[in-house]
């Protein structure tokens, strides 16, 4: 998984479907979905602390954590969090 800052945000998510996973270190609910995630083989994923970079939070309008969003070419296409990854598990 790679590890988005506000640098890197907006090239890693320009291309292709990537799914980005909103999530902060003290949050029991995001360190259970974190192997799960490394799981995913249909999308690149990527993490980003909110904490650390919360400019980006805000401007994807982040409100609850986990978060999970699916970017394809740079656009929002879903947003959930156990949902959202049982569709991309195909479950």
């Amino acid at each position: 998984m790679i590890e988005l800052t506000d640098a890197t945000f907006a090239t890693e998510t320009a291309t292709g479907r990537v799914l980005v996973d909103f999530y902060a270190p003290w949050c029991g609910v995001c360190k259970m979905l974190k192997p799960k995630l490394e799981e995913l083989k249909s999308v690149k994923v990527c993490m980003i602390n909110v904490d650390k970079w919360p400019k980006i939070a805000i401007e994807h309008g982040i409100s609850n954590l986990p978060t999970l969003i699916l970017y394809q070419d740079g656009k929002e296409q879903n947003r959930g969090t156990f949902d959202l990854l049982k569709e991309l598990e195909g479950k």
